[in-house]
Parts: structure tokens; C-alpha cells; sequence
């Protein structure tokens, strides 16, 4: 299902569907709401009990902001479900505006195994993350889309081994907004030990 921050307006829901059942499930129909608008769905297959399988609904586009989505399953095998407590999840999530969709520019060193990101909120709540890498001479050169909402944060860095980005290569980090600017975050200094924190802010 859709969850947390999406950097789209158009998004394809997907959930995993699950056959609690006893037996084979031939065909079942699925009620799922976005924002309750109502919308359904008739699945068919053979999903052996206790098999899974994922499904991925058509293209919805949403505004910016923060939005529901809930599935629910009814009639399974064309016959009502004897244990209908287990038929329906939701979750909520964020289509992020385009100021919010930054690019993290970042060129490990030769032990990216060792390098780690983070950004958190002022709640101190991890909203993005990444790494570890991999171990590649001369380091490896990445842009890594990072979605945020309007708001504060703090981007910080990670060296497991605790000398920084400062084992080979050219590397380097920059935050910023997809075209360039603004810039949020560089590095100050390769030698950064164990960390290097920034703290920046995204307005609407």
C-alpha cells in the first residue's frame, strides 16, 4: 500500500493478499478506498492457503498533502468469509509538493560499506534513509531522490569504521533541490569521524 512520504501525485497502490483460508482461493473481490472515494476490484487465480500474492491496482493522481487508502476483502471463493477480522488494512501517506523533493548527490569512498544517511524531522523521527553501500575503488557516484515535506530537519552522515569519507577516491555529498538549488547540506570535512550533521528547512 502506499505509506509515508511519495515524491509522485501519480502512484500505482499495490498490497499483498493473503489466503488465510484452508483451501485454494479461485476468486475474491477487493473494496479499497483512496480519500473514500469507493473502487473495486475482482481478483481470480489459485492462491494456495497461506500463499500470498501481491496485487497492483491502475494509476491514481492525487494533489499534494496527506491522503488514506484502505482494502478490504469480501466473498472469497464467490462465498462469505467466515472470519472476516482479517479482510481489511489501511495506512496513510503524503503526496510530498515539488518543493519537497530534494537530491542527495553523494560520492562514497573506497569503503562505502562503511557510509551511512539519515534525515529526521524536529521530532527527532527518521524520514529518509539510506545505506550502506558498496566497496568500490575510487568510491561510487550516486543521486538519491529524498522526499520531505515542508518543515525542519537535520541530514547526517555516518562512518562506521569512524574516519569519515577519507579512504580514497573524491568524496563528497550535497543536499539540495532537484535542479541545483537550494543547497541544504555539503560536506565540510572528510575527516569527519563518525558523523557530520546538518540541519536545514523546506518551506511550502
Amino acid at each position: 500500500v502506499p505509506n509515508g512520504n511519495l515524491c509522485a501525485d501519480t502512484f500505482h497502490p499495490s498490497f499483498v493478499l493473503r489466503n488465510y483460508g484452508g483451501n485454494t482461493l479461485h476468486n475474491v473481490t477487493i473494496n479499497y478506498q483512496i480519500d473514500g472515494n469507493v473502487y473495486q476490484y475482482n481478483w481470480s487465480g489459485n492462491l494456495a492457503a497461506g500463499g500470498t500474492t501481491t496485487i497492483t491496482l491502475g494509476s491514481y493522481t492525487l494533489n499534494a498533502g496527506n491522503h488514506t487508502f484502505t482494502a478490504s476483502t469480501t466473498l472469497p471463493n464467490s462465498m462469505s468469509d467466515g472470519n472476516p477480522a482479517n479482510d481489511s488494512n489501511s495506512s496513510t501517506f503524503t503526496i510530498v509538493p515539488a518543493v519537497g523533493i530534494l537530491n542527495l548527490h553523494l560520492v562514497t569512498d573506497d569503503y562505502g560499506s562503511e557510509t551511512s544517511w539519515d534525515v529526521k524531522n524536529s521530532n527527532n523521527v527518521v524520514v529518509a534513509s539510506g545505506g550502506p553501500y558498496g566497496d568500490v575503488t575510487g568510491g561510487e557516484t550516486m543521486n538519491i531522490p529524498v522526499c520531505v515535506s515542508a518543515g525542519c530537519y537535520t541530514f547526517t552522515i555516518y562512518d562506521s569504521y569512524g574516519d569519515g569519507m577519507s579512504s580514497g577516491g573524491s568524496p563528497t555529498f550535497s543536499l539540495t533541490g532537484t535542479g541545483g538549488t537550494p543547497v541544504y547540506a555539503t560536506l565540510t570535512n572528510v575527516n569527519f569521524g563518525t558523523s557530520e550533521s546538518h540541519s536545514f528547512c523546506v518551506t511550502a
